[in-house]
């Protein structure tokens, strides 16, 4: 799979500006440093304190998600929530991620090499990197939605977690075995069997006149 980039401007940029020890820091290291103590309290105490972080990260994430005015520009607070919630494989996203999927920043583009149409869909990008749970959710986007730019995303995810051989015959199991969405499932395999990747911008973002990707090698 061609690699997914992802513009990290502005995280980049926040790092370079950030204070030699930015809030919070310290006690970050200070309990990872913990996790060595010889003090089997302290390392248990250090161990829970680094997975409650993890988890209040993932909340405040998931959060950013359903905020209404929150903007939706490239290397804007929503699209590095998404990039971060799949960066940290978050599993609780997975459904708020699946209702976002045609989800696509604004803004210019800086490119740095070619980019497969899908991967300009980056609640998609994420979705992979969360990995074989998210699965149940594509599934019924692929049974139950009636926007084929969903279910086609939705196939992809399914795609590259698990590889061609076992996504087609998932969806033969799925074709042999449903009343529902039949069809869908069908459709899901013939695109996955004749895909040809295209390094074209989708639809959306040609219309909004954002600039054509570099010429693939």
């Amino acid at each position: 799979m061609a690699r997914l980039v992802f513009g990290l401007t502005a995280w980049l940029a926040l790092l370079l500006v950030a204070p030699a020890v930015a809030p919070g820091q310290q006690a970050r290291a200070g309990n990872l440093a913990a996790l060595r103590s010889k003090e089997p309290k302290e390392r248990k105490a250090a161990f829970d304190e680094v997975i409650n972080e993890r988890r209040e990260t993932i909340k405040n994430l998931i959060a950013m998600l359903s905020e209404k005015d929150i903007s939706k520009e490239r290397d804007g607070p929503l699209h590095l929530a998404i990039c971060l919630l799949g960066e940290l494989r978050a599993v609780e996203a997975i459904r708020p991620l699946c209702g976002m999927l045609k989800y696509l920043p604004e803004g210019r583009i800086l490119f740095s090499q070619a980019i497969p149409t899908e991967g300009y869909y980056v609640a998609a990008v994420a979705l992979v990197r969360i990995g074989e749970q998210a699965i149940p959710h594509l599934e019924v986007i692929l049974r139950r939605s009636g926007d084929d730019t969903e279910r086609k995303l939705a196939a992809w995810v399914i795609w590259m977690i698990e590889g061609k051989e076992q996504v087609l015959a998932r969806l033969d199991r799925l074709i042999a075995t449903s009343f529902e969405g039949k069809e869908h499932f069908k459709e899901a395999r013939g695109y996955i069997e004749n895909y040809k990747p295209s390094f074209d911008l989708p639809r959306e973002m040609k219309n909004s006149g954002a600039p054509s990707p570099p010429p693939t090698q």
